[in-house]
């Protein structure tokens, strides 16, 4: 793989986190949104996305899907 566009993680600490990727890694951090999910707890966009699909496995491992936005035709 050369290349990779978007990565969503889930972490517990928004604030270490991001200071790990950006400056530890040297992640580009592009955008940093505060937001809740369906049942109210806080969440954190770390980049723009187009279209997500999120699900458990059977595993129950979270997967969050993410596309590039729809194109108007």
């Amino acid at each position: 793989m050369s290349h990779l566009a978007l990565v969503a993680l889930v972490v517990r600490d928004y604030g270490p986190a991001i200071d790990f990727f950006v400056n530890v890694l040297q992640f580009e951090l592009v955008e940093d949104v505060p937001s809740v999910t369906n049942d109210g707890r806080p969440k954190r966009w770390g980049e723009p996305y187009g279209e997500v699909a999120v699900f458990l496995d059977i595993e129950g491992n979270r997967w969050d899907l993410l596309g590039p936005p729809a194109t108007a035709s």
